[in-house]
């Protein structure tokens, strides 16, 4: 049977909000805009903000300054009036614009603020991160930036073989528990004495060396982030920035796509081998192709997280 529960809560006006639980925890899609300055960020925001304006939407401006003890908000609508970047996003019909300064990622802090008793269908965060649970990654970056891949001169890491050896029987589906349990009987079995204990993660020994140095391919620091993301943006300025998007274009498809670069950065990307949307668009036209598609990968984002 499906339970429902019906609660009150108040907003920052003292009104009451009524909120509806079904059968488990309310949740509300959280979506975080990341990339470089100047990439166009909070233009593509404004595009999903036009968009969906059925939806109800937080948009919270987030910068990460190690030297804060504790969050920094700026959510009253008078000093929100008088930030322009904040302004853009309630000109672009945000219901709620935030500014959130915080000195370490806290999911704690972020949901416990006031501005999230705010009634909301959905949550934007644009900068940096300060929760990293988002139900949908994107990265924005400007045809104009400089190249995704690079090559370098890298030594293997050491390799810690007791965690090694528990990744891999994580992989087969085979608890530590289960794998010791198969040991002592195969010991048993062949009578060879007593098995030894698996190791706990972390505390295998360590491969005597390093390994061979070698190129690797990296992801230039210019697009961190770009690792985790399962949607990206390529801004244009113009049409005669094309043809360097369909550049970048081609090495963020290298990511997951090619197996030799793909080794080289398994450990990084977040989504693994999980195909990801990436697009060049022109986030002045809306009825531009790479636009379209980015906007309905938003859209399936909000309608399989509500």
């Amino acid at each position: 049977m499906l339970s429902v529960t019906v609660s009150f809560t108040y907003g920052a006006d003292g009104g009451p909000l009524l909120m509806c639980q079904c059968g488990g925890v309310i949740h509300r899609p959280l979506i975080h805009v990341g990339g470089p300055p100047g990439a166009g960020k909070t233009a593509f925001v404004a595009s999903m903000l036009a968009v969906h304006d059925e939806e109800a939407f937080i948009v919270v401006r987030a910068r990460r300054d190690t030297s804060l003890p504790a969050p920094r908000v700026t959510f009253r609508v008078s000093d929100v009036e008088r930030d322009p970047e904040l302004r853009r996003y309630l000109d672009a019909d945000a219901m709620t614009a935030v500014g959130y300064a915080f000195g370490s990622a806290s999911v704690d802090d972020f949901f416990m603020a006031e501005f999230m008793q705010e009634y909301s269908t959905a949550i934007i965060i644009e900068g940096d991160d300060p929760v990293g649970l988002a139900d949908l990654y994107v990265h924005v970056v400007a045809a104009s930036a400089d190249a995704v891949l690079a090559r370098q001169q890298q030594k293997s890491a050491p390799v810690d073989l007791g965690s090694a050896l528990l990744a891999l029987l994580a992989d087969a589906g085979i608890s530590p528990d289960q794998a010791r349990l198969r040991l002592a009987k195969d010991v048993q079995r062949r009578g060879v004495g007593a098995a030894k204990p698996l190791p706990a993660r972390g505390a295998g020994r360590r491969a005597a060396s390093p390994g061979t140095p070698a190129l690797r391919w990296t992801i230039s620091g210019a697009h961190d982030g770009i690792a985790r993301a399962q949607l990206v943006v390529i801004t244009l300025r113009g049409d005669d920035e094309r043809e360097r998007g369909d550049a970048l274009l081609a090495e963020v498809v290298r990511l997951r796509g090619d197996p030799e670069v793909f080794a080289d950065l398994r450990h990084q990307l977040g989504s693994g081998r999980i195909p990801i949307t990436a697009v060049v668009a022109d986030l002045t036209n809306r009825k531009d192709p790479g636009t379209r598609k980015a906007l309905a990968r938003v859209r399936r984002t909000l309608r399989s997280a509500s």
